[in-house]
């Protein structure tokens, strides 16, 4: 398998007492096309992992997106930029946008976590910009073998080289990306 685990995600979480620690991806989107690196969260002893073609798996059982539901019944999760980041302003305006349309909105602080619980069905949804293709390239391929759509904020497919990231099942992610283009355009 391509990558070297690494000892933690490489953002704030270490020095807050949490540690997940998602494969470090030299060739990511190569790597996201065709395999989904195992992502474990130690605390939980849950390695989740998927291949392209053969479904997506949290330890050794199937798993899959949460079952299309109503905007209001969703939790979606996000990852908030630093303040003074470039991304931050924007974030803030898409968050108020979204949490008046969901049931909650969550922030672990670790986008590969966030896309595996994507695709464990325990969130609705999920995005994030101006995050590195490291930080998603495996959960792309998770959500999709467990049945969810992953595209960039415009839909398309520039996720790893832009940094922005819509995940969630059918139904949420039309939805979710609808508020963010309206966030967007305001």
């Amino acid at each position: 398998m391509p990558g070297a685990l690494s000892p933690t995600d490489r953002s704030i979480l270490p020095r807050r007492g949490r540690c997940c620690a998602p494969e470090d991806i030299h060739d990511a989107r190569r790597v996201a096309d065709t395999l989904g690196i195992p992502h474990y969260a130690f605390d939980r002893r849950e390695l989740f992992r998927a291949e392209v073609g053969q479904g997506a798996y949290l330890n050794d059982t199937p798993m899959s997106v949460s079952t299309p539901g109503p905007l209001d019944h969703a939790v979606i999760a996000t990852g908030i930029p630093h303040r003074g980041g470039r991304h931050h302003a924007a974030c803030l305006a898409a968050l108020e946008r979204v949490m008046h349309q969901v049931a909650g909105v969550r922030r672990f602080g670790s986008a590969a976590l966030d896309l595996a619980w994507v695709a464990a069905g325990r969130y609705d949804g999920f995005w994030e910009t101006g995050i590195h293709a490291w930080d998603m390239a495996a959960g792309i391929a998770i959500v999709r073998e467990a049945g969810g759509l992953v595209s960039d904020l415009s839909g398309g497919e520039g996720m790893m080289k832009g940094g922005d990231i819509v995940a969630a099942n059918s139904n949420i992610h039309r939805k979710i990306m609808k508020i963010l283009k309206a966030a967007e355009s305001a």
